[in-house]
């Protein structure tokens, strides 16, 4: 699979999961506002995915890491409740 973040310039910013053997779109999940994403994202293994950002209401720069996922794979989920899963990173 492969995962897409699009940012829109109204302060959108969406991330798409794509099936690479298939090339369809797996599902879609609008992200938190109020923030600037990274242009990337890491696995953390067992379906976790880790994304950054910054607070952009803030003057200066407030770095945030955020967790999506709950050990299982998002693949074929409801985007309302994944979304739900996408929570600030704690390390454990």
């Amino acid at each position: 699979k492969m995962w897409l973040l699009l940012s829109s310039t109204q302060g959108i910013a969406e991330l798409q999961e794509w099936d690479m053997q298939t090339g369809q779109a797996v599902g879609s999940w609008i992200l938190p506002s109020g923030r600037q994403w990274a242009p990337g994202l890491c696995s953390l293994g067992g379906g976790r995915m880790l994304l950054a950002a910054n607070a952009e209401i803030k003057v200066t720069a407030e770095p945030e890491l955020w967790e999506l996922g709950n050990g299982g794979s998002l693949r074929g989920a409801d985007p309302s409740r994944t979304l739900n899963a996408l929570r600030p990173f704690e390390p454990r």
